[in-house]
């Protein structure tokens, strides 16, 4: 993944994907042409590709998208009748 944070969160999500293995992050108000072709070269590199399907492939061992969207609304539900 090529990341290019904007605003907000999105700088230390950049940053978590980066620390994962499988982002560069790029500053979209001074990139060039060649930047973003480095930043391509380095996110289709072998390991970066393998990091990534590492990532995944664990991720739906655990359940995928709708497990964490249960985790969510599990601790939703327990902060809603806590209060």
């Amino acid at each position: 993944m090529i990341a290019a944070p904007q605003d907000v969160d999105q700088f230390e999500n950049a940053d978590a994907l980066v620390g994962a293995g499988v982002a560069v992050r790029i500053d979209s108000a001074t990139v060039d042409v060649a930047g973003l072709r480095d930043a391509l070269a380095a996110v289709t590199a072998p390991e970066v590709v393998a990091r990534s399907a590492a990532l995944r492939a664990e991720l739906e061992r655990l359940g995928g998208a709708d497990a964490a969207v249960a985790i969510v609304e599990e601790m939703l539900g327990r902060r809603g009748r806590a209060g």
